[in-house]
């Protein structure tokens, strides 16, 4: 599980993987995603938005997140939701923790 310091901003940024699971969609037809950032014990949700796609391939993304003053408030573990983005609209792929 990756460390992210309280307060991080850039030029921090973080490494994420999306897998497409029991999905089957096609992850090269994604256009952007947008993350969903759930605080465990509270529930808080943040949303991050403009991740960089670093590859794709049918079944995974490889994305980069800067981070932006606020994504992380206060230490604690969160989980990761992937909005994806693909031409039939947003989907929701997977639930990952950092």
């Amino acid at each position: 599980m990756p460390e992210i310091l309280v307060g991080a901003v850039a030029p921090e940024s973080l490494r994420i993987v999306v897998n497409q699971g029991a999905s089957d969609i096609d992850l090269t037809t994604a256009t952007a995603v947008t993350l969903v950032i759930v605080k465990k014990g509270d529930n808080t949700r943040q949303t991050w938005t403009g991740c960089v796609i670093n590859s794709k391939t049918v079944t995974k993304l490889t994305l980069t997140h800067t981070f932006q003053p606020g994504d992380v408030p206060r230490t604690g573990t969160y989980s990761v939701i992937a909005m994806v983005t693909i031409p039939t609209g947003v989907v929701k792929i997977g639930r990952a923790h950092v």
